[in-house]
């Protein structure tokens, strides 16, 4: 009885390796791992450091729709993860229409590679699937595609101009992080939020179009797009994020919508250009340093419906001379919300100014008005 175990589990143990060997196999210089047998699909898998050192060295890749070994034709339907990971060598990848899915940094620091196009049956880009490819400066996006995965693009630093199919519905965060050539993006009309860092440090930013349908701009999604000079923000923005514009340096106007609640902190922080700012009723909470450092701004509307004021939120404003606060109740400020109380004139509203005289900080302005009743 113990030897027929010994035999059986002897057997089982054949069979299990025999399965793992059979499961990675080389063709045409590429490594593949068998997904099913039943349905004889594979995916390219990860090679290690052998496509970017000698024998392997690879420049041209071209991925076939079938991979051939002595047991069986696979389609090849995924680039798995890491699979080109580092092939600094790479100018170039052919991709069959077979594929509809390419993984998680599946091209992540291919210096070289320049042009790539994605299959049609591709739903998602997952994460730095293209990051770091510093050369990369075209790419075609298939109509049907949905997602942009975190980091897709990031430091892309040659990409100047990219087509975003009207079927993408997420542009995560660092999607576009420095891609420092990009100079226009037209943001298709199903989105409804731009992640984090989307488009952070892309400093030749010209021009952007934003959907309607658009509700949120997170945390420093145009941070340091130093040549952006105006932006329309649509009508049903709600959020604009932490440092959401900061550092945007030529940005002269920008419209502020009337379904806007909260101006983040640093939204517009260090907008040297910027020389008015309307907030529009509605707005309840100015962040901190919301407009912190911006030198031209001239003049600023608060309206009533503001409920706090962040700390030091138009702070450095030097050219700042008329403060136009229709708040009846002055809010709690320190003293660095501003910093041009000597040279800046507040208008308040009619029957307030005695509020305001009183108001600690406030007062300190050099002078102080009432609106006509």
């Amino acid at each position: 009885m113990n030897m027929n175990i010994k035999i059986i589990c002897a057997l089982l143990v054949a069979t299990i390796v025999s399965s793992v060997g059979a499961r990675d196999f080389r063709a045409d210089g590429l490594r593949y791992n068998i997904i099913s047998e039943k349905d004889s699909t594979c995916e390219v898998t990860f090679n290690g450091k052998e496509y970017f050192e000698e024998p392997y060295a690879m420049d041209s890749v071209v991925i076939p729709e079938y991979a051939v070994t002595d047991s069986g034709r696979y389609k090849v339907i995924r680039i798995g993860e890491n699979a080109f990971y580092g092939c600094v060598t790479m100018t170039d990848v052919e991709i069959p229409q077979t594929v509809n899915s390419i993984e998680t940094s599946a091209f992540q620091g291919c210096m070289s590679l320049e042009m790539v196009s994605i299959p049609k049956g591709v739903k998602i880009l997952s994460d730095d699937v293209f990051g770091d490819c510093a050369k990369l400066s075209t790419v075609i996006l298939p109509r049907g595609i949905e997602v942009l995965g975190n980091g897709a693009f990031a430091g892309c630093l040659k990409l100047g101009r990219i087509s975003l199919p009207g079927s993408i519905k997420v542009i995560s965060a660092d999607a576009f992080y420095h891609c420092e050539a990009l100079k226009e993006i037209i943001i298709p009309s199903g989105i409804d939020s731009i992640g984090t860092e989307a488009f952070y440090g892309c400093k030749s930013l010209r021009n952007i179009v934003l959907p309607n349908k658009l509700e949120t701009i997170a945390d420093k999604a145009f941070g340091y797009c130093h040549s952006l000079t105006s932006v329309r923000l649509p009508e049903n923005l709600h959020n604009i994020g932490s440092y959401a514009f900061a550092y945007c340096d030529n940005l002269t106007s920008v419209n502020l919508p009337a379904d806007i609640k909260v101006i983040g902190d640093a939204a517009f922080g260090n907008c040297t250009s910027l020389i008015v700012a309307t907030i529009p009723d509605g707005v309840e909470e100015i962040g901190d340093l919301a407009y912190t450092g911006c030198t031209n701004l001239k003049s600023v509307r608060i309206p009533g419906s503001v409920e706090s004021i962040g700390t030091a939120a138009f702070d450095k404003c030097t050219a700042l001379t008329d403060v136009i606060c229709l708040i009846e109740k002055p809010k709690a400020i320190t003293r660095h919300t501003f910093s041009n109380y000597a040279k800046a004139h507040l208008h308040v509203p009619y029957n307030c100014k005695k509020n305001y005289m009183l108001g600690k900080y406030w007062k300190d302005f050099l002078k102080i008005t009432e609106d006509a009743k």
